[in-house]
């Protein structure tokens, strides 16, 4: 059972200018198909994972790629890993900062098993249209729903 009470001190520690307080710490487990043989979190589902965390944060700040015509693409990643995590861990995936720029998102994010920090991953994705594959400017209403994530 995952337990939905988790706050890490980094989610609140204000002293960045983003500070991330209306994004959801995003719960999980870790399944036997996403380990090697070893029963380690392959290095690809920390992709995987910090996918859902983002969408689940979209979703949580009320916006949805759902028929908007655009889309993110990821154009980079950055993982340090710090502990191995495990067949059967619970996690928690903690935003620790959002950035918005004319055509990037750049989402920095934590994971945790209980009060450990397992890894930390940078994400730098670009906005897409959807039909045309091509950047576009972060849409107006996409940065004004993401930008409450922020305090902005």
């Amino acid at each position: 059972m995952l337990v939905n009470n988790f706050n890490p001190k980094s989610k609140t520690d204000n002293s960045e200018s983003n500070s991330l307080n209306n994004w959801p710490i995003y719960y999980r487990s870790i399944y036997v198909h996403e380990t090697d043989k070893d029963g380690v979190v392959h290095f690809s589902n920390y992709c995987k994972v910090a996918e859902e965390a983002m969408f689940n944060g979209f979703q949580a700040l009320g916006f949805s790629f759902k028929n908007s015509g655009y889309s993110v693409a990821m154009i980079n990643i950055s993982i340090n890993y710090i502990n191995p995590i495990e067949f059967g861990d619970q996690i928690a995936v903690v935003p620790k900062s959002f950035t918005i720029k004319r055509v990037k998102l750049f989402l920095t994010l934590e994971f945790y098993r209980e009060q450990n920090l397992m890894a930390e991953i940078k994400l730098t994705f670009a906005t897409i249209l959807n039909n045309e594959r091509k950047v576009i400017l972060v849409p107006a209403n996409m940065r004004e729903k993401l930008s409450s994530a922020v305090g902005e």
